[in-house]
């Protein structure tokens, strides 16, 4: 599924990138957001939802518990994805600077995301 090989993708960069001497913290935390929305949509799109035009984590994780409750088990983890999407596209009056261990929480946060959802969505058929 395109949705799982694209937010496969983010979270590897991310994870690539705290391996830098001096890892970009902001992108690490954009690409979490990036990820953990293409899982959710991965997950929805798998149960037949039609796609809708957001970038809402809290938004598309209301969805996905009303198939599976147990993806309310990230609520509170993934609280600070919201902010990730907004302040690492719009720096303004409002901007947060992120710390490594915010980065680093987000990257374990994602990879327990990414884990979840790919044992919900069935592999391609070969046949």
């Amino acid at each position: 599924m395109a949705w799982l090989r694209f937010a496969d993708s983010d979270l590897r960069g991310a994870q690539l990138s705290l391996n830098d001497e001096d890892p970009p913290v902001l992108h690490i935390c954009s690409s979490c957001q990036q990820a953990v929305e293409k899982y959710l949509k991965a997950y929805l799109i798998s149960r037949g939802w039609r796609l809708e035009k957001t970038h809402s984590i809290d938004y598309l994780l209301k969805k996905c518990t009303e198939y599976d409750a147990e993806f309310d088990q990230f609520r509170a983890d993934l609280e600070p994805f919201a902010e990730y999407f907004t302040e690492a596209r719009y720096p303004g009056d409002l901007f947060v600077e992120f710390t490594l261990d915010e980065a680093r929480k987000a990257v374990r946060v994602t990879e327990r995301v990414s884990e979840f959802v790919h044992e919900r969505i069935p592999p391609p058929s070969t046949e």
